[in-house]
């Protein structure tokens, strides 16, 4: 079964961002992944007898801000803010939906986006790189620790 009982589905209305401590609204997109990557263990067959339990890697991952929501961001990082080290909370949740939280742990901006624009009524935007350490996906990871 999908969606609600009215049919709604959760959509970028029903997101909700926060950085550093602080929620952003100024933002129109936000996109963040990881996988596993596992090798295949091969004995004396040409099947494989095995394979290793892995390692999580983080995909690339962006917010792309409105301009004046980055420079606010950024000055309450503050000086030298591409190497301090913030948490992302992401929500996902509307009416009659439960609410699903994302927490992406010790993320660190990794640039600033490129700045400038082109004339036009549309406002500007820089997507901005970042990087994160773990994610929590309500409360579970993708691979648990076991220490």
């Amino acid at each position: 079964m999908s969606g609600t009982e009215e049919g709604f589905e959760l959509s970028w209305q029903s997101f909700t961002l926060k950085a550093a401590g602080q929620e952003i609204t100024g933002i129109t997109g936000c996109k963040y992944a990881q996988k596993v990557t596992r090798e295949m263990v091969y004995g004396a067959s040409p099947y494989p007898v095995g394979r290793t339990s892995g390692k999580v890697e983080n995909e690339e991952s962006s917010i792309t801000f409105l301009e004046l929501a980055l420079r606010e961001f950024l000055a309450a990082l503050g000086n030298g803010y591409g190497r301090k080290p913030f948490e992302i909370v992401a929500q996902y949740g509307d009416i009659g939906t439960p609410v699903y939280t994302d927490i992406l742990e010790r993320c660190m901006l990794s640039g600033d986006g490129e700045g400038g624009g082109e004339e036009g009524t549309d406002a500007f935007k820089r997507e901005v790189p970042f990087t994160f350490m773990r994610l929590k996906r309500n409360g579970l990871y993708i691979i648990d620790r076991r220490r």
